[in-house]
């Protein structure tokens, strides 16, 4: 790394070919605007390539992508896409009125496996889905209304998620604001941050392993 003083006669094509790196570099270290007009004893940031490239990871913002898939996706499809994604929602897990957790009905272990294989942080998905495999937001009642039942179920899917080596829970239904509190004492004391995520039509909350 080097500072340059801008000197009578220069421009950004002279001032990369004396130090042989590309314009579009400059450019982009020292953020100078089209038409790139430079001023007599401006100072500029010349960068080599190696530390062009660490500035840039450095600066770059981290993008997430995600998908949802059911343990009973097909081998092929699951390979095909973990690379295009960051996170893999495994859908689904549910809960009874009690707080008991209510598995998938096909095994999610392989899925686990195969996203961390990809570099992919698998993702444990909670609806309100009772045992009897269908969707019923009355038991989002019972569960908003009950700590104990809150503390219960936070607890069972804290269990799961260590012993299948999920990296993040998607709390996956609407009226969450009387259990986050709740969430954050249980699974922050695991380490787990509780972060809100945005979808399109409803607010869901994803907690990662840090």
């Amino acid at each position: 790394m080097e500072i340059y003083v801008v000197q009578p006669g220069d421009d950004v094509d002279a001032i990369a070919a004396r130090y042989d790196i590309a314009v579009q570099d400059l450019i982009w270290a020292n953020q100078i605007d089209y038409p790139y007009r430079l001023a007599v004893g401006q100072a500029l940031l010349i960068l080599k390539e190696p530390d062009v490239q660490d500035k840039r990871s450095r600066e770059r913002p981290r993008l997430c992508s995600f998908g949802y898939a059911y343990p009973f996706i097909t081998r092929q499809i699951l390979e095909d896409t973990l690379p295009f994604l960051t996170d893999l929602h495994i859908f689904s897990y549910g809960f009874t009125a009690e707080g008991r957790l209510v598995f998938p009905a096909s095994d999610d272990t392989w899925v686990i496996a195969t996203a961390e294989q990809a570099g992919v942080r698998p993702i444990l998905t909670l609806t309100p889905m009772g045992a009897d495999g269908n969707f019923n937001n009355a038991l989002v009642t019972a569960l908003v209304h009950d700590q104990r039942v809150q503390q219960r179920l936070l607890l069972g899917l804290l269990k799961v998620m260590e012993e299948k080596r999920y990296q993040g829970l998607d709390i996956d239904f609407e009226y969450l604001n009387d259990i986050i509190g709740l969430s954050k004492g249980i699974l922050g004391k695991q380490g787990i941050l509780l972060s809100p995520i945005f979808s399109f039509q409803q607010v869901f909350y994803t907690c990662q392993i840090m």
